[in-house]
């Protein structure tokens, strides 16, 4: 029910932006084409084993914590804990933060794009837009925390559902840690492409810690201000 829920919740999140439209495709695989894998044939060779069969295989991994619970006989006749009301209720937490992590973003980008439509400009010009739309991305509500919450809950998700079976079959974390590298991986590639196209992200890096949620710091506003 869990997993049914987080993959309800992201064919939801990924439909309302377009994502199953022919020839959408993450804002990020461009840009990695174009500066980063310009050879054809490497471009092909990592769509085939990363993009295609190595995040394929990382899905089956995260969830195979459920198929452990529902085949292994020490877990499955094993009474309902206290343990796994935690991490039940763990991973609905994370849930609902990163569905309004997500909402907070949508909303954001949502008039952010409006806004530029009504002025008859383009990403180029969003410093012209009233603040906070000016500043290019979200840096309020979730995202005053850290720059990324929508990433550190999907982490944090994972590493609950890990949780149900670690105890019993230690690899079942696997793919938990799998996907932690790989958001790793994917905040800094990320935060390359935010930081050439918006300049004041370089401030925002420096107020507010990355994924792990932590004291605001100053509004980027103010410390905008103070530079």
């Amino acid at each position: 029910a869990l997993a049914t829920a987080w993959g309800v919740r992201l064919t939801w999140n990924f439909a309302r932006k377009g994502g199953y439209k022919p020839g959408e495709e993450d804002y990020r695989w461009p840009y990695l084409r174009k500066h980063v894998i310009t050879n054809p044939v490497a471009w092909a060779l990592f769509n085939l084993t990363f993009i295609s069969l190595y995040q394929t295989v990382l899905l089956f991994l995260i969830v195979a914590p459920v198929a452990i619970a529902a085949t292994s006989s020490a877990i499955f006749s094993a009474p309902w804990s206290a343990w796994d009301t935690a991490c039940s209720v763990a991973f609905l937490v994370f849930l609902l933060g990163e569905t309004v992590a997500d909402n907070q973003q949508f909303a954001f980008q949502t008039t952010k794009h409006r806004l530029l439509k009504q002025a008859g400009l383009d990403n180029t010009s969003v410093h012209l837009l009233p603040e906070p739309f000016a500043h290019g991305f979200l840096s309020a509500g979730l995202f005053a925390y850290c720059r990324h919450p929508n990433f550190f809950c999907e982490i944090c998700m994972w590493w609950a559902m890990a949780a149900f079976t670690v105890r019993t079959v230690p690899v079942s974390a696997l793919g938990a840690f799998l996907l932690t590298t790989l958001f790793l991986g994917s905040t800094a590639f990320t935060e390359l492409i935010s930081s050439q196209k918006y300049p004041l992200y370089a401030v925002y890096k420096t107020t507010t810690s990355a994924l792990v949620p932590w004291i605001p710091g100053t509004p980027l506003s103010l410390a905008k201000t103070d530079r």
